[in-house]
């Protein structure tokens, strides 16, 4: 039975996906470029543009801020909900003024107190997957199935590096632990009926002491978007110097369109000015590299804050870290490559 409901859902999920990509060519007027409308059964030439501005949803005035500076509205607003967060409970009213923007929410949903540090047992995905936040689970299931919108969960992710109380490597977890704990969340909702809620996977790139990919991927069944999270840290922190986009990226893409066919989203990137050109950098990932070297990648979302680690080491993912670098993001956004909202 649990099979025959996985294939319904699966098909379920191609025509929500072919829904969005027709919505949102029905507000463009048409493709990226004026060609004609894609069939139900090919893939966008184009991709969604989305951001994570520190702020929103929870103030909407922060995200119109941002995109009055880059000129631009964005597809997707991405933002992080900590289960242990005072704020953690389900709020209808903040995913709708996502919506009501006019761009499609995709909630990074962290299962920690993202107060307290990698070390939270309370969270290993082995008590996940045991079922003691089943009723906090349920109640977000049912929250977005009421809902009745498509929004994008990326649930747990970066778990195939040691960064996180789920991660595969921490708290006792294993690969096979983090695999039952996604299972189990993706199953209450699908016993709901939460089918609206669309799942995304999103590993970092690959690196040393990294956990491989396929070692910790649900399945088809269990996931609707691949994603990739990946940073270039420049000579601002010790993470291997300035990287171009293409030598960031590209391992890890060929080994993850290897691994499915599901859609691909960049779902977290940025660059710092230290070590190189900044503005050059955007202009590539954006204009050359996503095109011609990541023609599977669907959704590109930069994370704009600018961010310290725990060693108060400080990092400007902003956009606004220099006028060029505002430049370049918006010259490259103005694009027709970039398509609209999904959701309008």
């Amino acid at each position: 039975m649990q099979r025959i409901i996985l294939r319904a859902r699966t098909a379920f999920r191609s025509l929500l996906f072919m829904a969005l990509v027709m919505g949102l060519v029905a507000a463009a007027g048409s493709t990226p470029g004026g060609s004609s409308l894609p069939s139900t059964e090919a893939a966008p030439n184009g991709v969604y543009l989305g951001v994570w501005q520190p702020g929103a949803p929870w103030n909407m005035a922060e995200l119109a801020a941002f995109e009055s500076r880059v000129d631009r509205k964005m597809a997707i607003v991405m933002w992080y909900q900590g289960w242990g967060a005072t704020n953690a409970p389900f709020d209808p009213n903040v995913v709708k003024a996502v919506a009501d923007h006019g761009a499609m929410p995709l909630i990074t949903w962290e299962p920690w107190d993202y107060t307290k540090g990698i070390d939270q047992p309370a969270y290993s995905v082995a008590n996940i997957a045991a079922g003691h936040f089943d009723d906090y689970v349920e109640s977000w299931a049912r929250g977005l199935m009421s809902y009745g919108k498509p929004v994008f969960l990326r649930f747990a992710h970066e778990m195939n590096a040691y960064v996180y109380p789920w991660s595969a490597n921490a708290n006792g977890n294993s690969p096979q632990s983090y695999l039952a704990a996604w299972r189990r969340v993706h199953d209450i909702f699908t016993g709901v009926g939460a089918n609206n809620v669309l799942w995304v996977w999103s590993p970092t790139v690959k690196d040393s002491g990294t956990v491989p990919f396929a070692d910790v991927y649900p399945g088809d069944s269990y996931v609707d978007w691949i994603a990739l999270d990946g940073y270039n840290g420049g000579t601002a922190l010790p993470w291997g110097g300035w990287r171009s986009s293409e030598n960031l990226f590209v391992a890890s893409y060929e080994e993850l369109t290897r691994l499915s066919q599901k859609p691909l989203m960049i779902a977290e990137t940025g660059a710092v000015e230290q070590g190189g050109d900044k503005a050059a950098w955007i202009a590539d990932v954006m204009l050359t590299q996503l095109p011609q070297s990541f023609p599977r990648v669907r959704a590109f979302i930069w994370f704009n804050e600018r961010w310290r680690d725990d060693q108060q080491r400080e990092a400007d993912w902003r956009i606004e870290s220099s006028p060029g670098s505002l430049a370049a993001f918006s010259r490259a956004a103005a694009t027709p490559y970039f398509w609209p909202s999904p959701t309008r």
